[in-house]
């Protein structure tokens, strides 16, 4: 979980500097951004340094390393799995032999659950509000902030649904998207 919040606001960084870059452009001179990057890596430093004695420190870096590392994760190891299968169980039924019991993937949870007929119509689904957002951030009279929003809404959304069973297992996750994605809908829909 704290892997996925440093990627989303990692990812809200990258887009606020693409979407200002006007605004940083004419502020950013090589000697800011020498100062910026010398700044961050001193206090990376000082933090690596100071913090990496501490329990709560080390139990993080033993979790990442555990079991051949983060990619390793039973969690994707059990998604290869469902993957493999999609087709062997076309109708669903819970009938796929995996090592745990949900995939933490809300589309193959979809797909072992309810097969692939509901997978394909949820994936499309998901593309098709992935058009909308995008259609969304493209409006001119649509104020920055709002689009910058929007994107890290649907982006931590996103990856959530990567490594969690949100229909099955935390609904709440998947109701307040889909109101999302009907509100984006409307509001392109008026203004088109």
């Amino acid at each position: 979980t704290l892997l996925i919040l440093a990627l989303v606001f990692f990812i809200q960084g990258i887009l606020l500097i693409l979407y200002e870059k006007e605004k940083v452009m004419k502020n950013v001179t090589p000697k800011k951004i020498g100062i910026f990057l010398g700044c961050i890596i001193v206090v990376i430093a000082v933090l690596a340094v100071v913090l990496k004695d501490l329990e709560v420190v080390q139990a993080f870096i033993n979790n990442l390393n555990k079991d051949g590392g983060i990619l390793n994760n039973i969690r994707f190891k059990v998604q290869r799995q469902a993957i493999s299968q999609i087709f062997e169980y076309p109708w669903g039924g819970k009938q796929m032999v995996l090592d745990m019991q949900l995939t933490h993937n809300v589309w193959l949870d979809l797909a072992n659950e309810a097969g692939i007929i509901s997978f394909f119509a949820f994936v499309g689904y998901t593309l098709w509000t992935l058009y909308e957002l995008l259609r969304f951030v493209m409006k001119k009279e649509i104020a920055i902030e709002v689009k910058l929003m929007m994107v890290g809404i649907y982006t931590a959304f996103f990856l959530y649904y990567t490594v969690e069973s949100a229909i099955r297992a935390s609904v709440h996750f998947m109701t307040p998207w889909m109101l999302i994605n009907g509100l984006v809908h409307g509001y392109i829909s008026d203004n088109d």
